[in-house]
């Protein structure tokens, strides 16, 4: 009972520490910048995952459009499933592309 005794105190003693922390002038300008911080980090995520997904759709549109016209594309579809199929292995992105495609 004793340790289950101490650990209460300590979580009590940090909470009141960090309340009184939230009281000093200073903090609204920390937790803005921290949530600046947030938004940069979760923007450059965010281009991150696009730019993948969009060079992921930029090769399978090449893919398709390396055929003249639907009787040369009927010809190398064989060669495109095993373009998307190698596209399926090289990612996430790559991966919805080729799961499209099939």
């Amino acid at each position: 009972m004793n340790i289950v005794q101490r650990f209460g105190e300590t979580v009590v003693g940090g909470i009141l520490a960090a309340a009184g922390l939230l009281r000093d002038t200073y903090v609204p300008g920390v937790v803005a910048v921290m949530f600046v911080l947030a938004l940069v980090l979760m923007t450059l995520l965010f281009l991150a995952v696009v730019r993948k997904r969009a060079g992921a759709l930029k090769k399978a549109r090449a893919i398709v459009e390396r055929s003249t016209d639907d009787r040369e594309f009927r010809t190398r579809i064989i060669d495109a499933d095993a373009e998307f199929e190698a596209m399926r292995r090289t990612g996430s992105a790559g991966r919805k592309v080729a799961e499209a495609w099939y």
